[in-house]
């Protein structure tokens, strides 16, 4: 027995060495650092900004649309150079519908979602449309796309809502758990790899069926849009009412990883979920907790630097929107976290070859200006 406990002290040592440096956070000599202060972009209306894309040239694009009352694409260089407008009022009166998302798919193609009646096109700019397709078939099984929209290399993707087909015009507050609950065990995301055969639907998939139920209970109510990060091989979803980000492998949409997100400046992240009949007796509700709540607000890739940048945002201050920048390596190693000043900065952005560019407040109606940090 003598000699068998030198050789359990040295497994017992190996074990707790496993475990501290599973836990130990990477020492990395890199800084955030500001690396030019104002880049402005005069886009002419208000509206929200797509992400950076870049074509085979490396060259980086970034656009701006408005859908609702300019209907208009405005497309830049990351430099803050205007390169042109597509307008595409008369495409929508053209094909009798409105549009409420738009993916920009590199400098000279869009994606444009139509809203409430499942038909994605790919224009160019001109707003010529190079091919369309109309899935309103699945309208009939609940299947509204909602945004966002992504075209890579003949294969379309979006967002999917469930809107029950059999919900009762004088719903109860059961029914409308029993729908509710019935939405959150239902795919949240549609792949079509045939988008350019507008008549072959063999190839479509509804996918990623058991998000929400992983962390909402059957009498709990959320309401919020969809978040996610699409790559090339992974796909990550995100909730406001989670602390967690859900990993899926592109290949089956599998859940590969469920990865826990911790900030040095809040205890919790992820707002207080809302029962039906809390909903009921206070419409407000949601506003108030999300409020008063942290929460993953955005996550971001970095292709150049090979790292992940996730925003979480903290309870707001009269106006502002506190939040801090975790900043991740691509297996989810905490390397820094940073937190900005919500007096200057808004927790918006896109990532470009020369670094982040975080939306800051100098804002005007028609124009807008970003800063570029980076972290080396």
């Amino acid at each position: 027995m003598k000699l068998l406990q030198p050789v359990s002290n040295l497994l017992l040592f190996c074990v707790l060495l496993f475990a501290t440096s599973c836990n130990t956070k990477p020492q990395s000599s890199k800084k955030w650092k500001l690396v030019q202060e104002t880049v402005q972009y005069d886009v002419g209306f208000p509206g929200y900004f797509m992400p950076c894309q870049s074509n085979q040239k490396n060259e980086e694009y970034v656009a701006f649309v408005n859908f609702a009352t300019y209907k208009k694409f405005a497309v830049f260089t990351t430099k803050g150079k205007h390169l042109y407008d597509v307008s595409i009022q008369q495409l929508m009166e053209q094909e009798k519908t409105d549009f409420f998302f738009g993916g920009f798919t590199g400098k000279d193609t869009f994606a444009l979602l139509s809203k409430y009646t499942n038909r994605i096109y790919l224009i160019d700019k001109n707003a010529r449309v190079i091919a369309k397709k109309d899935y309103s078939r699945y309208l009939l099984d609940g299947y509204e796309f909602f945004p966002k929209v992504y075209y890579k290399n003949g294969r379309i993707e979006a967002g999917v809502m469930y809107q029950d087909p059999n919900y009762p015009s004088n719903a109860t507050v059961k029914d409308i758990a029993k729908s509710y609950h019935q939405m959150y065990g239902l795919p949240k995301w549609f792949v079509d790899p045939k988008f350019f055969d507008s008549t072959d639907f063999s190839s479509v998939q509804f996918v990623v069926d058991s998000f929400y139920t992983r962390f909402v209970k059957k009498n709990q109510f959320l309401s919020e849009g969809r978040y996610e990060l699409n790559l090339d091989s992974l796909h990550i979803f995100y909730s406001g009412y989670t602390d967690s980000l859900y990993i899926y492998n592109k290949a089956n949409y599998v859940l590969s990883k469920a990865i826990k997100i911790s900030s040095n400046f809040t205890p919790k992240i992820g707002a207080k979920k809302t029962t039906f009949k809390e909903a009921k007796d206070d419409p407000n509700i949601f506003n108030v907790r999300i409020r008063n709540s942290s929460f993953i607000n955005r996550l971001y890739f970095d292709p150049y630097r090979k790292m992940y940048y996730c925003f979480v945002r903290f309870p707001m201050k009269g106006k502002l929107l506190p939040f801090s920048i975790i900043v991740y390596d691509t297996n989810f190693n905490k390397l820094d976290e940073i937190k900005m000043d919500e007096n200057k900065y808004s927790p918006n952005t896109f990532v470009g070859k020369k670094g982040v560019y975080i939306l800051n407040k100098d804002n005007e109606p028609q124009n807008r200006y970003f800063s570029i940090f980076n972290y080396e």
